[in-house]
C-alpha cells in the first residue's frame, strides 16, 4: 500500500476516535431532562399536597356549632390548640370558616359590641370573637360609640368565607375611644374562644357561634 494512502487512513482513523458521538450528546441531555423529571420537585413538592393535608371546609352546616339559622354556620378546622406562653405572646392565629349553603334574603347583621361599631365582614355576617376563662378576657367590646347602623335588610350571599382570630396573649376588652392599652398577660390555664354572629331574618332573631378550645402552658 502507498505511504501517503496509509498516512491518510491513520489521520481519518485518529479524527474519528477524538470526537464524542452524537448519541452521547443526546443521552446527556436525557440525563439532564430526567433530572428535569427529578427536579419534578412539582412531584416531590407534593409535600405541597401533604401540607395542604388541612381539613377542606364541609358542604354543609350539619352538626357544626350552635345556630338558629338554617344552612349557616361557623366551622374551625380543629376544636382545639395548645401554645405556651411565649408563643402566644409573639402572636398566634386560630382560622375558621363562615359557611353559608344558600343565599339568605331579608338579612341584617346586628354588631355585638357595646358601642354598635362592628360592621358585616367579607362574608356579611358581622362577625364577633371572645376569648375567655376565669377572670381573664380578650375581646373587642369597647370601640367607642358609634351608634348602631341602619338596619336595612339584605341578601346574605352563599359562600365558604376564611376569618382567623389574632392574638397576642394579652388581656383587652378593646380601645374605647380614649386609646385603652393591651392589659396583663394571660396566665398558662384553659380557655374557650367563641365566635358569633347575631341579627335577623324576615324580623325574626338569629344567632351563630362555634367555639375553640384554647390551653396555654407556661
Amino acid at each position: 500500500m502507498p505511504v501517503a494512502r496509509t498516512v491518510l487512513l491513520l489521520l481519518l482513523a485518529l479524527a474519528v476516535a477524538g470526537c464524542p458521538t452524537t448519541t452521547d450528546d443526546d443521552d446527556v441531555t436525557t440525563a439532564d431532562d430526567d433530572a428535569t423529571d427529578d427536579d419534578d420537585a412539582t412531584d416531590d413538592d407534593d409535600a405541597g399536597d401533604d401540607d395542604d393535608s388541612a381539613a377542606a371546609p364541609p358542604e354543609t352546616c350539619d352538626g357544626i356549632g350552635t345556630s338558629n339559622l338554617t344552612g349557616v354556620c361557623i366551622w374551625f378546622p380543629d376544636g382545639s390548640g395548645a401554645w405556651t406562653l411565649a408563643e402566644a405572646a409573639a402572636g398566634i392565629s386560630i382560622p375558621y370558616v363562615v359557611i353559608v349553603e344558600a343565599p339568605v334574603p331579608e338579612f341584617v347583621p346586628v354588631a355585638q359590641d357595646a358601642g354598635g361599631c362592628d360592621q358585616p365582614g367579607p362574608s356579611g355576617l358581622t362577625l364577633f370573637e371572645d376569648l375567655s376563662g376565669g377572670a381573664e378576657r380578650y375581646c373587642i367590646c369597647d370601640q367607642g360609640l358609634c351608634g348602631s347602623p341602619p338596619l336595612v335588610p339584605v341578601t346574605l350571599p352563599a359562600g365558604q368565607t376564611s376569618g382567623a382570630f389574632a392574638w397576642t396573649g394579652t388581656n383587652w376588652y378593646g380601645p374605647s375611644d380614649t386609646g385603652n392599652p393591651l392589659g396583663a398577660p394571660f396566665p398558662a390555664g384553659a380557655y374557650t374562644l367563641e365566635v358569633s354572629a347575631i341579627g335577623r331574618v324576615d324580623g325574626v332573631d338569629f344567632s351563630v357561634s362555634n367555639t375553640f378550645a384554647v390551653t396555654l402552658s407556661n
